[in-house]
This record gives C-alpha cells, sequence and structure tokens, in this order.
C-alpha cells in the first residue's frame, strides 16, 4: 500500500495526497454515525454499524500511512534546519 501511495501521490499530487485521508474519514464516518444515531435496537442493525466501523477505520488508517504520512514528511522538505526543529 505505502508504494502504491507514494506514486499516486507522484501522479495526482501533494494536495490530493494530503485531503485523501480526510475526505475517505468523512465519507464514512457519515453512515456510521447516522446508523447510530438511528438506533441499534436490532441485531442487525448492530451488526451493520460495527462493520462500517471497522471498514471506516481500516480505510483510514491505510490512507494516512500512505498518503498523508508521505505528504506531511515532504512539507517539511523545503525548510530549513532550524525551522523544521520548532
Amino acid at each position: 500500500v505505502i508504494f502504491v501511495g507514494v506514486h499516486a501521490i507522484r501522479i495526482l499530487g501533494w494536495r490530493i495526497g494530503a485531503l485523501t485521508t480526510p475526505l475517505v474519514m468523512a465519507c464514512l464516518a457519515f453512515p456510521f454515525f447516522s446508523g447510530v444515531l438511528v438506533g441499534l435496537d436490532t441485531p442487525r442493525r448492530l451488526k451493520i454499524a460495527v462493520t462500517l466501523g471497522m471498514i471506516q477505520t481500516l480505510l483510514a488508517k491505510t490512507t494516512k500511512y500512505a498518503l498523508f504520512d508521505p505528504t506531511t514528511q515532504m512539507a517539511y522538505i523545503p525548510l530549513d534546519d532550524e525551522s523544521k526543529v520548532k
């Protein structure tokens, strides 16, 4: 996944790489929290909410490590040594 993320940043650009993680989290958080707010009165709804939460966590961590972390490291490259530690 990390190898794909580096190539995706190279092809799509830094901004897309940095914005992908928050967009994935927001798009998957909405169905999860709406399912929780509607109610978990049946085991079927609980199973759906748990599955959505699991998918959200997996994809959020995957995009964070594959795209967001490399873009944050790229943001520090142009800084001088004194600015990097402040």
